[in-house]
Formats: structure tokens, C-alpha cells, sequence
């Protein structure tokens, strides 16, 4: 834990949260009860919403920008015993925002996470926080008619992005266009919720071709010059997707 966080406890609620961003005491309010601050201070409608998740911005609550609340929902009570003896997706993606941070990778700064406990020891709904980032996803950023040129720069600092994570045998999970974030100038992934560092390069590979395949996805039907450059720049790199194992040795 770094010096800038810490544990707290509040009813049946639990998690980690970086002070420096609490200097007025406004975040305590929204550790201790985040339904009741999301429903009193973020902007309407949620960013996004379904079934699993919603996704709100609530601009007044922290010392310096805006923030970001990812809520995840329990489904039923067989769930939460699942969840309750692993990571929840919220504490998940705290561990792995720092962990990219040490490592040197952008990311939307990690404010909280926060876990409800049902009966005690089971986990229900989570909750994970982040500073808000302006910028464009990299869906939005090919729909907005940019020139080729200025994408392929974009998709060399993608590729190397995502390289650098698989060398270090770390997988997204979900690498759709849009869940990579494009600002100032760099490249940041979104929803850490299954991203994972691998203990043995058979799952690595595996998931690494995974990762690659969804990414490749997105451009092969309509961008089909950047699916090419894209293909072609993973394979200079020594990653081989027919056989889904690595080739490269980093």
C-alpha cells in the first residue's frame, strides 16, 4: 500500500482510498454511502448502463477534477459466493491501476474501491473510483474521419502499449476499441475489471491471442489498411496468433 492510501470500514462496507484526494472531506461522504452521493451529485444520465455495471460522473466531490464511480452489481446470492473468494471486479481494477502505475503505464488515476459485505463474508455489489480523463476513445477517434496517416500513429502507440503489457505476461481481457482512451498524447486502457498478470506462459499466450484477436476485431471489417498495418506490426513483434503462443521472448 502506498503512503497515500488507506483501509477504511464503514457498516458493512470495506475498501482503500487515496487521502489526496479527500483534503475537504468530501470523498468520506461518498466511501460511507456511495447510492446516496451518487443519487445527490452525479450528472444524469449515467455514462453508461446495463445489467452488470453503471458508470457515473460526479463532478464535485474531489480536491482536483472530476470523478468517476464504477458500480458493479451482484446478479444473485450464488454470485456473491463466487465473488467472495476472489477479487471483486472493482478491487480488481485498483490493483491493477496501480500496478500500471508503478510499472510506468497512464492510466485514470485510482481514487477508491469500495466492497459491500453481505452477512458478514460475502461480497456483494463494489464500487471502483477514478479521476476523470478528457479524452477520445479510440472507437470515437477512427469514426471522427481523422486523417490515416494521424491513425496509424495512434495504432503504433496502441500496439506498443498493449506489447509492453504481454511481455510483462498481463492480459486486458476486453480489448475493444473502446476501452482504449487516447489523451494528451497517450494511450490509456479502460476497464482493468479481468485484466490479469499470468503465472505461466501457456495461459499467457493464451489470453495474449485473446487479447489481440478482440483488437484486430474492431478493424478488419471496416478499416481494413489499419487491420494490415496492425497484423503485420504484431507479427514484427513475434507474436503468432495461429498457434495462440508466443513466439516473442522480451
Amino acid at each position: 500500500m502506498s503512503k497515500t492510501t488507506q483501509m477504511f470500514a464503514y457498516k458493512n462496507l470495506r475498501g482503500i482510498y487515496d487521502f489526496d484526494y479527500d483534503a475537504e472531506g468530501k470523498l468520506q461522504y461518498c466511501l460511507e454511502d456511495p447510492d446516496q452521493a451518487i443519487a445527490q451529485y452525479a450528472i444524469f444520465p449515467p455514462l453508461k448502463q446495463d445489467q452488470k455495471t453503471t458508470i457515473n460522473l460526479l463532478p464535485n466531490l474531489l480536491n482536483d477534477g472530476q470523478l468517476v464511480i464504477k458500480a458493479y452489481n451482484t446478479a444473485n446470492r450464488w454470485h456473491a459466493v463466487r465473488r467472495s473468494i476472489s477479487n471483486s471486479r472493482a478491487e480488481n481494477c485498483w490493483i491493477y491501476a496501480k500496478k500500471l502505475q508503478d510499472l510506468g503505464f497512464s492510466v485514470a488515476d485510482p481514487v477508491a474501491f469500495i466492497q459491500e459485505y453481505i452477512l458478514g463474508r460475502l461480497k456483494g455489489r463494489s464500487w471502483y473510483l477514478y479521476k476523470f480523463i478528457d479524452g477520445r476513445t479510440w472507437a470515437d477517434y477512427l469514426r471522427s474521419g481523422s486523417d490515416e496517416p494521424s491513425q496509424l500513429q495512434a495504432l503504433e502507440k496502441i500496439i506498443n502499449t498493449l506489447n509492453s503489457l504481454w511481455d510483462r505476461s498481463i492480459t486486458h481481457g476486453d480489448t475493444k476499441s473502446s476501452n482504449i482512451l487516447l489523451s494528451n498524447d497517450q494511450i490509456l486502457l479502460l476497464d482493468l475489471d479481468v485484466m490479469k498478470q499470468h503465472d505461466n506462459k501457456r495461459s499467457a499466450a493464451s489470453a495474449v491471442n485473446r487479447d489481440a484477436t478482440r483488437f484486430l476485431r474492431d478493424l478488419k471489417q471496416d478499416y481494413p489498411n489499419l487491420y494490415e498495418f496492425s497484423l503485420e506490426k504484431l507479427c514484427r513483434l513475434g507474436w503468432t496468433f495461429a498457434s495462440a503462443y508466443k513466439s516473442h521472448q522480451p
